[in-house]
């Protein structure tokens, strides 16, 4: 999964395509945890 680090901040922001499934929108920010080296989403958050 391709994720976009904002610099700016601790939150990573996840590209449109990834998040078509959670009727999430590119742009969103979200908590996320590693495990295994895969991604997992975990919350919506604030930027």
């Amino acid at each position: 999964m391709k994720v976009y680090s904002d610099s700016r901040s601790d939150y990573i922001l996840i590209r449109e395509n990834h998040l078509r499934k959670a009727n999430f929108k590119e742009g969103d920010y979200y908590d996320i945890e590693f495990e295994e080296g895969k991604i997992i989403l975990i919350k919506k958050t604030l930027p």
